[in-house]
């Protein structure tokens, strides 16, 4: 149905206003979207710029599971510190011989993925990793965690949260 909508949209370039709670359908259908809280506007952008660089934590929270850590502990993460607590999401994370330090306190299998949580010094991380034949570290298991090298530059460009 999204393909058959999407297509529609393009075919007669048209200009749709859809409201929704489904957010993989606002995500799948738009050019831009609008994310509202409350009646007020929390951000306008493109999808991959609302879901990979929230500006508010209801955004982070509302399109899916987000980690907020300190702007000083990204150094362990491999990126360049900012001025704001930057969300991450869990599947920008990587397991790493050096980085932030953890242990695995919980591992599920979901299919086409595995699914982490990690304590840290900075509280526990949501990570996700592909279920690709690499290592899955079981649950008790020291790590080191870092961010994929296309997620250390995105967070080293990272708006100040809040802006709009």
């Amino acid at each position: 149905m999204q393909e058959e909508l999407r297509h529609i949209q393009s075919h007669f370039d048209t200009t749709t206003i859809m409201v929704t709670h489904d957010q993989a359908e606002a995500l799948a259908l738009s050019d831009r979207v609008v994310v509202m809280s409350e009646g007020k506007i929390e951000q306008i952008d493109v999808p991959e710029r609302v879901y990979d660089a929230p500006a508010t934590s209801f955004v982070a929270s509302f399109l899916g599971k987000a980690n907020q850590l300190p702007s000083f502990a990204l150094a362990q993460l491999g990126a360049s510190q900012t001025s704001t607590m930057p969300f991450i999401r869990p599947e920008k994370f990587t397991f790493s011989g050096s980085g932030l330090p953890g242990t695995v306190t919980s591992r599920m299998f979901l299919g086409t993925q595995w699914q982490y949580q990690v304590e840290t010094a900075f509280g526990v991380v949501t990570m996700t990793r592909p279920h690709d034949g690499a290592w899955a570290p079981p649950r008790g298991s020291a790590v080191h965690l870092r961010l994929t090298e296309a997620e250390r530059v995105s967070v080293d460009k990272t708006r100040v949260a809040g802006e709009i």
